[in-house]
């Protein structure tokens, strides 16, 4: 009993302690809480900034790309057209651009429009074309101003407008159908540009027209315009048809550029003064041959020493960076671009950029991305190799230049084109251990990007989306820290709806493309609509071998549905007039609705079970 009588009290002292060691406990514990809450707002409410930026961003560089133009030629007499391309790469159903300015230095003949609509492995676009015929009102270099259009914008074009050059009348020899051809150059280094045109001239109609390919041995030719005109000869008119080719010799000595039959057929018309219904036409097949032409080609010159030969007009380079590239971290990547352009070679022609690798970087290239562009000034390469750059330790580093030396084959001497030293200062301390991430599949394996297993690596990123991925990533991390602190607040039952049907790819596939159906078949312009049809079948019934209207009636079995692709062919195929009828058009919406309805109502819509 006196045991007990002295252990009593101490059993008491003990309880206050125990609940006071509580009540800490708990207060830290709130205080942990509101800490992380607020770091979790203050982290959202950063990589909530960042991404609107980016997306802000985005927007304005897509906008500058939304609304484009193009001339088929820049160069052109007083007597002569051109024909201007504005192309809104979205579908407008109201609306057309201001071409008011325009007006300063041009003359408008004609304008035509038309909506677009292309759907290739899946991957549909749609645009709103315009094609502006313009002659000029004055000689000199003119100016086509950009285009607003719908908060996006165009570039402005040059164009030079020459003297018109006198073609003797020994020349055109009272023929209504003459040929003339243009050698750029007479005299060319090997692999360089040489731009060769023939003109067929004609003043009466054509009911054909026909040409051999140009074909020249120990050359590479590509067709890089094809264009009609109209110009005024001693005051007659004349229809111009002229295309342009871009040759590449390969071997030094003398290239012959062969002559090139070209066959046409002519129409004269005689009709009755008294009978305007009667007419008797007498067609005349004419050979026209273009002459044969011959060019020097020397050799590289002696003093150029590069390993590369690139004869060119110009070439400049530009590098853009994922982010700034001042706040280089040990073990985080940033991903640099380097834009090559080069006019006057091919894309076979531009060798990959020589990066000099430093110690204490790592670098991971991605798949460079070409884009060969064609038109009548020649052929325009734009080459972009894009790699992520992961820094191993902290301090100062110094990325070295980057040089192009090429031949200016209209100055005639060498030239180079450079990227200036960049200087970087890396912060961070050097990590023990980071994650591996693998290179893609589409990467091939070189010792430039052989992962390391002391270093930080990331994962690369793809050369125009970088910085899409990173502000993604960001918001990924945030949404996770935001789903942590809901998920204590709520009972598990709450959060776990993972158990939902799951539809077909190519249940959702057709239905994409049948509203895109729907919407040509409001267009009622026959190429989409059979284009969309196409597009639909081959998700609907998910057969490749769906390529053209027949199969896809076959595949559907629809009487109604047959005929009227039927007589969609004919509009297409053997009627000038290719407005649709509304009566053709609701049978092909009819019979196509029916279908896609009766799998929305199928159970068969949703997933097979794995196992029966």
């Amino acid at each position: 009993m006196v045991v007990f009588k002295r252990k009593q009290p101490l059993l008491e002292e003990q309880l206050p302690q125990q609940s006071n060691l509580d009540n800490k406990t708990t207060s830290t514990e709130k205080q942990l809480n509101i800490i992380m809450k607020k770091t979790i707002f203050i982290a959202a409410l950063f990589i909530l900034n960042s991404f609107i930026g980016t997306i802000v961003f985005a927007n304005s560089a897509f906008a500058a790309t939304l609304f484009t133009a193009k001339v088929d030629r820049n160069t052109l007499s007083m007597q002569e057209t051109l024909t201007l391309t504005l192309r809104f790469h979205e579908q407008v159903i109201m609306g057309e651009p201001d071409l008011s300015e325009l007006k300063q230095n041009f003359d408008i003949l004609g304008q035509s429009r038309n909506n677009q609509y292309r759907s290739v492995n899946g991957q549909s676009e749609s645009w709103t074309q315009w094609k502006i015929t313009l002659a000029p009102k004055r000689e000199g270099r003119l100016l086509i101003p950009s285009f607003p259009f719908r908060k996006s914008f165009t570039d402005a074009i040059e164009i030079n407008v020459i003297k018109t050059p006198v073609i003797s009348s020994n020349k055109m020899n009272d023929q209504p159908v003459f040929m003339e051809v243009d050698l750029e150059k007479d005299n060319v280094f090997v692999q360089e540009q040489i731009l060769y045109t023939m003109r067929l001239f004609t003043s009466v109609n054509l009911n054909g027209l026909d040409s051999t390919d140009l074909v020249i041995e120990n050359a590479i030719v590509k067709k890089i315009s094809e264009s009609q005109y109209q110009k005024q000869i001693t005051g007659k008119n004349y229809g111009v048809v002229e295309v342009k080719y871009a040759i590449f010799a390969q071997k030094s000595g003398t290239l012959t550029i062969p002559s090139t039959l070209w066959t046409v057929v002519t129409q004269a018309n005689r009709s009755r003064s008294h009978d305007p219904f009667y007419t008797r036409s007498t067609n005349q097949r004419l050979n026209l041959r273009a002459p044969e032409r011959s060019v020097t080609v020397l050799p590289q010159p002696q003093n150029y020493t590069s390993p590369s030969w690139l004869p060119a007009q110009a070439i400049t380079l530009e590098q853009t960076w994922g982010k700034d590239p001042s706040n280089f971290v040990v073990g985080e990547p940033i991903t640099r671009t380097i834009k090559v352009k080069a006019q006057g070679l091919t894309a076979a022609q531009l060798p990959p950029l020589d990066i000099t690798e430093i110690s204490g970087l790592s670098y991971y290239p991605d798949q460079p991305q070409v884009d060969e562009q064609l038109s009548g000034q020649g052929i325009t390469t734009i080459k972009s190799e894009s790699y992520a750059i992961v820094a191993n330790k902290p301090g100062k580093l110094t990325l070295p230049s980057i040089v192009i030396e090429w031949w200016d084959t209209q100055a005639q001497k060498i030239r180079k084109t450079r990227l200036p030293v960049e200087d970087i200062t890396v912060g961070g301390t050097i990590a023990k251990t980071a994650p591996v991430v693998s290179p893609s599949p589409t990467t091939p394996k070189t010792a430039a990007n052989q992962i390391p297993t002391d270093t930080a690596i990331a994962e690369k990123t793809s050369t125009s989306n970088v910085w899409l991925y990173l502000t993604f990533f960001n918001a990924l991390i945030a949404l996770i820290f935001i789903g942590l602190w809901w998920h204590s607040k709520t009972s598990p039952q709450k959060i776990n709806d993972s158990n939902k049907p799951i539809l077909k790819e190519s249940v959702n596939s057709a239905k994409y493309e049948f509203q895109q159906l729907l919407k040509q078949l409001d267009l009622a312009d026959p190429m989409p609509i059979r284009n969309s049809i196409i597009a639909w079948g081959k998700a609907y019934f998910s057969e490749e071998n769906i390529l053209n209207l027949l199969d896809v009636a076959q595949a559907l079995n629809n009487p109604e549905f047959d005929l009227a692709v039927k007589t969609l062919d004919d509009h297409l195929y053997g009627n000038e007039d290719n407005r649709l009828p509304k009566a053709l058009l609701d049978s092909i919406k009819q019979a196509i609705t029916q279908q896609q309805e009766s799998t929305k109502d199928s159970p068969d819509s949703a997933l097979k079970p794995l196992y029966s």
